[in-house]
């Protein structure tokens, strides 16, 4: 999605918990493997619901729904967040801390920023989503692929995969995609208006099993070669970061409590970039483990 909300203005009242409404923008870490996806679901291990349970737990809320909650990204199963972005109005001001002593006690799911905002900003288009995915097989030279071939506006629908359920917007514009070298596979990181259903993970399917320097991107952009690509696994992609239309300042969590509880370390004040620094570096390390 690249709008919080398409269909419905987000209340300004709850008449079940008969409060006004207070609007935030939350970050969100996340291990996708972890969990069976992001979107709720009945009694299911999905992000969402853990993240309901904790505001509820709070009594920032009584449930998403009455509470005008959006997600900027559903991301597939599987799929790690950096940077996830949630809107939700709640009762009084939220604690981060407080929010993340009901998540579970794993580190696995982290609130680790908060932005107050007005309740119509869930109705502006993001700037821009940035993901990364970690290929580990260092075995192509990366100085030969083709990704300029991506960059731009183009109907992405090759790459897309197809939802019955749903109008899909599958024009997208890719700002950069780029790749560097580790000491156990490759980095590649794409920059976009927004993406489709698995659009990233097929995209890198196609140049993965057209042994990356031999793809030909253009001709199956342009539709003058057909190609059903497969996408490659989740949980080696993520969600790195969401840019709104916002020009304040996130009030991050207690750094020492997150840097205790997920990576083990001992700094005690952090800035936001050095803390994002040390959460995509311990979530790198793991999956360099799978």
């Amino acid at each position: 999605m690249n709008i919080l909300s398409l269909l419905r203005v987000p209340p300004d009242y709850c008449k079940n918990c008969n409060t006004k409404l207070y609007f935030y923008a939350f970050k969100v870490f996340y291990i996708g493997s972890y969990y069976l996806g992001y979107q709720r679901q009945p009694h299911s291990l999905a992000i969402e619901n853990f993240l309901e349970n904790a505001f509820i737990g709070e009594h920032l809320i009584c449930c998403f729904k009455l509470h005008g909650y959006r997600s900027v990204s559903r991301t597939d199963a599987g799929v790690n967040a950096l940077g996830n972005v949630f809107v939700i109005g709640t009762n009084h001001e939220p604690v981060l801390e407080k929010i993340n002593s009901k998540l579970p006690k794993n580190g696995s799911i982290i609130v680790w920023a908060k932005l107050p905002i007005q309740k119509e900003m869930q109705l502006k288009p993001v700037k821009y989503k940035i993901y990364q995915y970690f290929y580990p097989h260092k075995v192509y030279n990366s100085t030969k692929l083709k990704l300029i071939d991506f960059i731009g506006t183009y109907d992405f629908t090759p790459f897309i995969k197809k939802d019955k359920k749903a109008i899909q917007n599958n024009i997208c514009t890719l700002y950069s995609f780029t790749v560097e070298s580790t000491p156990t596979g490759l980095l590649f990181q794409i920059v976009g208006d927004h993406f489709g259903w698995e659009q990233i993970r097929r995209m890198l399917g196609f140049l993965v099993n057209k042994k990356l320097a031999e793809a030909e991107i253009l001709p199956v952009l342009q539709k003058q070669t057909k190609y059903n690509a497969i996408p490659l696994p989740g949980y080696f992609l993520t969600l790195h970061h969401i840019e709104l239309p916002v020009d304040r300042e996130w009030a991050i969590a207690n750094v020492s409590f997150l840097i205790k509880r997920t990576m083990e370390k001992n700094e005690t004040t952090l800035s936001l970039i050095e803390l994002k620094n040390l959460m995509m570096a311990n979530l790198l390390q793991m999956l360099q483990n799978y």
